[in-house]
């Protein structure tokens, strides 16, 4: 979906904003603290230019949860302006995405909801210390394709364990490993991990002066998002690893920054583009 795109608001991209500001509300202290925990959350799209995009969405999620609020609605109209402004889609294309923007401002000025009450889970509490390593469950299902034509790679189930190298904040950063497909880890087992591959990515690299640019393909680092003790609850432990050399990343300032509950796919697909360089992977539903 394009950013100026009068289905901005629609289907999928609506509906993810709906469901993170949910489980904002879920894993912060309060309302305010939810409207950052989600801005954190989206740090992707910020940095893509949409962040007067995520400010509406928000905006219609909090209202139907009942949680919409003067100041933040004030925020709201400056988003709309600044958007129908910015609009860089063909002309014919204006109209509509003018008329979807007045829409949902429109639907702002209706009478909210009661608040819906919300059950607040534990936040996140650190148990883990570098070089401990969890594994979390895969539960998808991913089709990979090496060449256009090729048979396809099938991967389902199995497990991805994060190493860790540090922590930050809510972050929980360090290497990953692939478990096989369908392998059940055993913490009293550890060992066996030592044979499973590293995730790679493929990453570019450009010059400083921007003339130069090539892809690479690296260890991933990757800095996992944990909002609550009943997610890190979901993980299994394997145990301390610090016996176990990491691997060195060329680019430290690379990492792949994820939500907890994308962790696991995101792996797979890494692996499967980084480490066999397969040009498509996708799940399957």
């Amino acid at each position: 979906m394009a950013v100026n795109d009068e289905r901005f608001l629609e289907g999928t991209y609506a509906a993810d904003i709906r469901a993170d500001y949910g489980k904002c509300l879920k894993y912060s202290a309060n309302d305010d603290e939810a409207v950052k925990l989600f801005f954190a959350r989206r740090e992707d799209d910020i940095s893509a230019g949409r962040y007067d995009f995520l400010v509406l969405g928000l905006a219609q999620a909090m209202h139907r949860f009942g949680r919409l609020t003067v100041n933040f609605r004030a925020k709201a109209d400056a988003a709309a302006e600044n958007v129908v402004r910015e609009y860089r889609g063909n002309p014919f294309g204006k109209m509509k995405f003018k008329k979807a923007v007045s829409q949902l401002m429109k639907s702002l000025d209706e009478p909210q909801p009661e608040p819906r009450k919300i059950e607040r889970a534990q936040p996140f509490e650190n148990p883990w210390t570098k070089g401990d390593a969890i594994a979390f469950k895969y539960r998808g299902k991913c089709r990979a394709l090496k060449l256009k034509y090729s048979e396809p790679i099938i991967y389902e189930g199995g497990y991805v364990i994060l190493i860790f190298e540090k922590m930050q904040g809510n972050y929980v950063t360090g290497f990953v490993k692939l478990f096989n497909d369908g392998y059940d880890p055993d913490p009293k087992k550890k060992g066996e991990s030592e044979g499973m591959p590293f995730v790679k990515a493929k990453i570019e690299w450009k010059s400083d002066d921007g003339a130069d640019s090539y892809f690479r393909y690296d260890y991933a680092r990757f800095a996992v998002f944990i909002e609550g003790n009943d997610q890190a609850e979901k993980t299994k432990y394997l145990g301390n690893m610090s016996n176990l050399q990491l691997p060195v990343c060329e680019d430290n300032s690379y990492c792949i920054r994820v939500n907890f509950e994308d962790f696991a796919e995101r792996a797979v697909h890494e692996y499967f583009r980084g480490n066999l360089k397969c040009y498509e992977v996708e799940e399957v539903v």
